[in-house]
């Protein structure tokens, strides 16, 4: 009885922590996501069509690999506010 407490203790912990790092790796992946929209989006508006592409492509790949996961909707809800957020112009 003794060795089960332990290994279920390690156990609990290891899911802990792969849940925290997965999650902050989405928010991570948000953020770039998010980043990589609104650069896509200044370089339309500058006419580079092609860097444009480029960039949005690179969103795109992040995107696809939550399109299909559990956590799309966690990942969206983040990349929404990071685009957002990013957006903003300063004031003048």
């Amino acid at each position: 009885m003794n060795i089960r407490i332990p290994l279920l203790t390690y156990a609990l912990f290891a899911g802990v922590f792969c849940a925290c790092v997965s999650c902050n790796s989405m928010k991570r992946d948000a953020r770039k996501a998010a980043k990589l929209t609104n650069e896509s989006i200044r370089q339309t508006h500058e006419l580079k069509l092609k860097e444009a592409e480029k960039t949005f492509n690179k969103a795109q790949e992040i995107i696809q690999k939550y399109e299909e996961n559990r956590k799309s909707e966690e990942f969206f809800r983040e990349y929404q506010r990071y685009r957002d957020n990013e957006r903003r112009l300063p004031p003048e």
